[in-house]
């Protein structure tokens, strides 16, 4: 899956996501929380490379949207499950 690498791809097997119709079914936010809620340790990198797999673009462009403010709606949403600094 563009963006996620090997060891992302065991985590998300782990929680019966195999595709990019996976994550587009349950959704990169509710991904995101499946892994903390198994234990994982994700950090905001990987939402940034589910929601580019999901729209089938590059992460950084995703990272680069982040930055500039067109994703807080999302990042708002699972605030309190982001890693503190």
């Amino acid at each position: 899956m563009l963006n996620l690498g090997p060891k992302t791809i065991q985590w998300l097997a782990k929680i019966h996501v195999h595709s990019q119709a996976d994550i587009c079914r349950i959704g990169p936010c509710q991904v995101y929380r499946q892994l903390l809620d198994v234990g994982y340790e994700p950090n905001l990198n990987l939402l940034y490379g589910l929601l580019g797999a999901a729209m089938a673009v590059d992460w950084k462009l995703i990272a680069e949207q982040y930055r500039s403010g067109q994703l807080d709606d999302v990042v708002a949403s699972i605030q309190d499950l982001l890693p503190t600094k």
